[in-house]
């Protein structure tokens, strides 16, 4: 019976000891809806793809040069590469009010599709000395499938605090700055 009783203890205190789990949204997608399209013209948005080191579940952070670490217990809410589809897409539908911007897989072949983007995510994390690193490129190609414009993107953001929620805010941040420089690079392309 004593046995039982110490096991029984050990177990409540392994459970007390327990991670608390804290997830993360990107604030980008607290924001107001989209404006209405004043075009037809349509822009297919395909899923960002990440790379595979931050395809995670934790916040990453760089500790050194080389080693990279996931947060056990500071998670994302959602799976970042919707997180970040949908930051993309509210922001672009906002800042190109005569392109309408939808996920590709809400389109058809007949939907008269100008123009198809897609976004690839390499790195999206923090770092030892306090900023936030997001770098990847995008590519444009027109509805047949032809390339028309293509560039890579790199950001860093010093963090305003320390702690995992303002890398959010910081990561955030530099993604918004991402997008708002892709809308610009898509207004050349009626």
């Amino acid at each position: 019976m004593k046995h039982l009783l110490i096991c029984g203890a050990a177990c409540l205190a392994g459970c007390a000891s327990a991670p608390t789990f804290q997830h993360y949204q990107l604030p980008a997608l607290n924001g107001a809806g989209m404006a209405e399209a004043e075009s037809t013209t349509l822009l297919s948005l395909q899923p960002v793809s990440l790379a595979r080191h931050i395809d995670r579940q934790g916040l990453l952070y760089q500790s050194s040069e080389i080693a990279i670490s996931e947060a056990r217990a500071h998670r994302w809410a959602e799976p970042l590469d919707d997180q970040l589809g949908r930051a993309l897409r509210l922001q672009l539908s906002r800042q190109l009010p005569t392109m309408r911007v939808l996920p590709a897989r809400n389109l058809g072949p007949l939907d008269g599709v100008a123009h198809q983007l897609l976004v690839h995510v390499e790195r999206f994390q923090g770092r030892y000395d306090g900023v936030a690193v997001l770098s990847g490129y995008w590519l444009l190609r027109d509805a047949s499938g032809r390339l028309l414009a293509s560039s890579d993107f790199s950001r860093e953001r010093s963090l305003e605090a320390d702690g995992y929620p303002a890398l959010v805010n910081s990561l955030d941040a530099a993604w918004s700055e991402v997008v708002a420089e892709l809308a610009t690079a898509l207004r050349q392309f009626p």
